[in-house]
């Protein structure tokens, strides 16, 4: 976890720059975790792995939004898929805090988004 939370680091500091993400993570930085939210989901929907790792850390650690480690898992999954190091390096901490099923719903729901996303190009 210690990781995760270094890599969070690393990935605000190397994150891009643009209007809806920049406001984004200013607010998560004050702890107004429900706009955060709201400016991270349109970009990760989007496709964009920064706001996907972003969400998915929110979801692993419960900032704004119910724990959930499997739709943790599914954005950083979106996000490793475009091979961002830092969502492969979460991949890892957050399986071994999960069970097998929790693993299998990621995937899942990965899956399903994946597909969504494809209908919508």
């Amino acid at each position: 976890m210690r990781r995760l939370f270094a890599f969070s680091t690393v990935l605000l500091l190397a994150a891009p720059a643009w209007a809806d993400f920049d406001d984004g993570l200013a607010a998560y930085d004050r702890g107004d975790y429900g706009t955060a939210f709201e400016e991270f989901l349109p970009l990760a929907e989007q496709g964009d792995a920064w706001p996907q790792i972003l969400l998915g850390a929110m979801y692993y650690f419960g900032e704004g939004v119910e724990k959930d480690y499997a739709e943790a898992m599914k954005w950083y999954l979106l996000a490793a898929e475009k091979g961002n190091e830092v969502a492969r390096v979460a991949l890892d901490e957050i399986a071994s805090e999960m069970t097998h099923d929790q693993i299998a719903e990621a995937q899942r729901l990965a899956a399903e988004w994946w597909e969504d996303y494809q209908s919508r190009q």
